[in-house]
């Protein structure tokens, strides 16, 4: 286990994400775990830190997946500020509130 990964909490989840692989193998032997996708698996878990690796060990396991996402575990899109040239996210809304107050005649000219 590398020393970045070595904390309480990740090697809880470490476990139990090497019992969740084993009870898919079970299942399923085409999903069958090797050690090298095991280590593999390791060298990601320590590229994106032990917090990250856990965050996405639980999610993986919550949902039955049999590999982890670690784009799901990202900053999400509205925390680096508005895009350039990004669309409105709500449009027909924003068009009924921009036709407040207006007649149908000037609507239909809208």
């Amino acid at each position: 286990m590398p020393s970045s990964l070595n904390t309480a909490t990740f090697q809880t989840a470490w476990a139990e994400w090497c019992d969740h692989r084993s009870e898919l193998a079970r299942l399923h032997p085409q999903k069958r775990w090797t050690p090298r996708a095991a280590r593999n698996t390791l060298a990601e878990c320590k590229s994106h830190g032990a917090d990250k690796a856990e965050k996405a060990i639980r999610s993986a396991i919550a949902n039955g997946w049999q590999g982890l996402v670690w784009e799901r575990h990202a900053e999400p899109r509205g925390s680096r500020g508005p895009q350039e040239g990004a669309r409105p996210r709500y449009p027909a809304y924003q068009v009924a509130t921009a036709t407040l107050g207006l007649s149908p005649e000037d609507i239909s000219t809208f």
